[in-house]
């Protein structure tokens, strides 16, 4: 009887580790080419995982924020998976009105 809990243990066990949350951060920003009114750029991230297990993920959301207001965003259909303790890089194209940079600059 006690072997056929020790399964069950095992599992509650991996199930009680605390997993560390996924680093984002900024790898690199490219400009390219986009409307008369708005800024479009490529925003290279990079995502890092240092848990014990890989991290999939399928698409994305990004907002480009400038002293608390959003002034940018942009999505992504990308697909893939972050290894265990490893890292990848993620292109997000991101849009900026400029409008939104009007108004940014009137508030400074």
């Amino acid at each position: 009887m006690t072997l056929a809990l020790l399964p069950l243990a095992l599992l509650a066990a991996c199930a009680g580790t605390p997993r560390v949350p996924t680093q984002v951060n900024v790898a690199s920003v490219e400009r390219i080419a986009g409307g008369a009114m708005e800024l479009c750029f490529i925003a290279k991230l990079r995502v890092q995982n240092a848990n014990d297990a890989p991290v999939e993920f399928s698409g994305g959301f990004v907002e480009l924020q400038l002293r608390g207001k959003t002034i940018g965003s942009g999505v992504s259909e990308a697909r893939g998976s972050v290894p265990r303790f490893g890292g990848v890089a993620v292109d997000v194209p991101v849009t900026v009105s400029a409008l939104g940079q009007v108004r940014q600059a009137l508030g400074l």
